[in-house]
């Protein structure tokens, strides 16, 4: 969690180890927080002031559904030539599967 959101949301009490309570049309899911740091800078890519884990309810509707999408997804490769493979190949996959449709 981000500083100024710890602030927003908790005050001035010290908000490691506290409850969230997040609510979607799928579930309510709890969240302790367990970490906060500094507010990320305006150049970043991914933008964000909570981390939260998928409740594994919402992954298993949509982990057949390619063509619902929820953020970015990440690689950490061993190479720079594995990070276009992997990109290749992913073009091939998620081309060819929203062709299909």
């Amino acid at each position: 969690m981000s500083e100024s959101t710890a602030k927003k949301v908790f005050g001035d009490e010290y908000p490691v180890g506290e409850t969230l309570t997040l609510s979607t049309q799928i579930s309510d899911d709890q969240y302790q927080v367990t970490g906060v740091i500094k507010d990320l800078p305006e150049n970043v890519h991914l933008k964000w002031e909570v981390l939260a884990r998928t409740p594994q309810e919402f992954v298993d509707r949509i982990k057949e559904n390619f063509g619902f999408t929820t953020g970015y997804s990440y690689f950490k490769t061993a190479s720079p030539m594995a990070a276009v493979s992997i990109q290749e190949q992913s073009d091939l996959i998620f081309g060819r599967r929203f062709h299909e449709q």
